[in-house]
């Protein structure tokens, strides 16, 4: 007597197939979407919340809040500290333009630029309306320096300005408003007119 496998059970081992397929499909999705394009695992971000105590929004008054004003680019970190809980980050910045400075400021210059946020085991703590820098990310910065070649970007993210393609914009809409962003010519002039 020859036995025959019945349409039922054919579909229950199908079914049972598929759905062992589909599980592992998205086990293996699930796995890769934790990694970026080059196969490292991301770092989860943990948003931290600052209330600025002065918000500039005009040149004017981020000029004379500020010791200097320069472009450059963030050329890399230099240290990752944890006070009371908060990590901070030093990155050193490549200065190509002096904008305004009440020191003796040199283009060439490097900076020690200190922020609060950081990455601590693999996870990436930033504050919510100022990202942390990038490696390699231009920018325009007003800064007070705190300790000699060690500053802080004056009034959080209003004194920080974006410059991509040679375009300058702030980096969110709490500080200067730009109608659109400005040739980093037309940004210098304004902020050497106020």
């Amino acid at each position: 007597m020859e036995l025959h496998a019945s349409l039922p059970m054919k579909s229950g081992i199908w079914r049972y197939m598929c759905g062992l397929i589909t599980g592992l499909v998205l086990c293996l999705l699930a796995a890769l979407s934790a990694c970026d394009a080059g196969g490292a695992q991301m770092q989860q971000v943990h948003y931290l919340d600052a209330s600025w105590p002065v918000l500039y929004h005009d040149f004017s008054s981020l000029k004379r809040a500020a010791d200097l004003a320069v472009a450059g680019k963030i050329a890399g970190v230099v240290a990752q500290t944890v006070d009371q809980g908060i990590p901070y980050t030093d990155f050193t910045f490549s200065v190509s333009q002096v904008l305004y400075t009440t020191h003796h400021l040199t283009v060439g210059s490097s900076l020690v630029i200190h922020q609060t946020g950081g990455v601590l085991n693999n996870q990436r703590f930033e504050v919510r309306d100022d990202p942390l820098f990038q490696v390699g990310e231009q920018a325009v910065l007003f800064l007070h320096q705190f300790s000699p070649g060690h500053y802080f970007v004056v009034g959080g993210p209003s004194g920080r300005f974006r410059v991509t393609n040679g375009l300058v914009a702030p980096i969110n809409d709490e500080g200067i408003k730009l109608s659109q962003p400005l040739p980093m010519t037309r940004f210098i002039a304004q902020v050497q007119q106020a």
